[in-house]
């Protein structure tokens, strides 16, 4: 509540259990993380599913060259999301130059968000992996572990 009050300034009307600014702020912001988990969760959710029934039976390389593409299919799926959404709550999406253009600004901003943000957690997921790999959690896909053979003297 402080960073809200903060962000916001002071409240003229304070009281021992805040005051309904704080709680109207509050409120936006759950109903800001509401969406976004709705905007990103169907897409999100149909990605990993498809590439876990895709990825029975490859190889480790072609999982791994497919999953680091898997932003762009994301954005992708959520440009497709988006875009429905956008002509289903207004038929009147493609009639003006005005809208056409907040559609267009609406996609860059989809895909540059969708891309960094994407990106971002294939590079945190690849340096996990590589530092549990450096401290022998996992091991490579591939390797075998070969039995010590000891001989009786």
């Amino acid at each position: 509540m402080v960073l809200l009050t903060y962000v916001e300034g002071p409240s003229q009307e304070s009281s021992t259990l805040g005051d309904a600014t704080e709680f109207v702020n509050v409120g936006f912001l759950a109903a800001i993380y509401l969406i976004g988990i709705f905007f990103w969760f169907v897409p999100s959710t149909l990605l990993a599913l498809g590439l876990l029934v895709w990825s029975i039976n490859k190889q480790v390389k072609t999982i791994v060259r497919v999953f680091a593409l898997s932003p762009f299919i994301l954005t992708a799926l959520i440009l497709l999301e988006v875009n429905l959404l956008s002509i289903v709550t207004d038929p009147a999406a493609f009639s003006s130059r005005a809208n056409v253009r907040d559609l267009m600004s609406i996609n860059l901003l989809t895909i540059g968000f969708t891309l960094g943000t994407g990106y971002f957690f294939v590079a945190l997921g690849f340096g996990i992996h590589r530092l549990f790999q450096r401290l022998n959690l996992i091991k490579e896909a591939g390797v075998e572990n070969q039995p010590v053979l000891t001989q009786a003297a």
